[in-house]
């Protein structure tokens, strides 16, 4: 079984311009933050929240709280 890595993501370049996908499901807009670091590394982080109703949840692999990538 591979492990899939969601902010391991496909970057692409063009003409001088980059542009980056990530894909962070179940994290708010307002959860997420991009900043590029004083040594110009890209830096993403953020947090998914736990939700609040799980009563019904059999199975749950989605991890929570503080991701970062740089």
């Amino acid at each position: 079984m591979t492990s899939l890595n969601p902010l391991d993501p496909p970057s692409y370049e063009s003409g001088g311009n980059y542009r980056i996908n990530v894909d962070v499901p179940g994290v708010r807009k307002e959860d997420v933050r991009i900043d590029v670091s004083s040594e110009g590394n890209l830096v993403i982080q953020g947090h998914r929240r736990r939700e609040t109703n799980l009563s019904d949840t059999k199975i749950g692999e989605r991890s929570y709280g503080r991701f970062k990538r740089t």
